[in-house]
């Protein structure tokens, strides 16, 4: 017969678990990460954003109408009348439930997922789905 132990067992309530879930884009020699997103289970807190696919910014040997069909493929949007200060067209995802989402650069993408889990303000266990994907 299995017992647990209520000492160990308290010990493992003293974490919150955050269920990770991502995925990248490769073009067959660049990988990157393209999506992120977590949440807290038992919790309403939760995390997702959106990298900037870099395979688009090496498209240019793309016709428009390939391009277009990678932007709708990745459910990416942009306008040509909408820009950054940078002079660079901002770039949106088109999430389901949250609508247009901007795209951000990989690293500060990572940056505030590391800024979600300190928000947390205790100890983690990461869960991840599709580890392969994201490792």
């Amino acid at each position: 017969c299995f017992q647990q132990d209520p000492e160990a067992l308290s010990e493992v309530k003293k974490y919150k678990t955050v269920i990770v879930c991502g995925s990248t884009i490769s073009d067959g020699q660049y990988s990157q990460l393209f999506q992120l997103s977590a949440s807290v289970q038992g919790h309403s807190q939760s995390y997702f954003e959106t990298c900037f696919p870099e395979i688009l910014s090496k498209s240019n040997s793309l016709t428009l109408g390939s391009r277009n069909e990678l932007m709708d493929t990745l459910s990416v949007r942009s306008s040509k009348f909408d820009v950054s200060k940078e002079g660079i067209v901002n770039v949106h995802y088109k999430h389901p439930n949250l609508g247009l989402v901007k795209t951000i650069t990989e690293k500060e993408m990572l940056l505030n997922f590391l800024n979600f889990l300190q928000s947390l303000h205790e100890p983690v266990v990461l869960f991840f789905y599709y580890k392969d994907s994201l490792l």
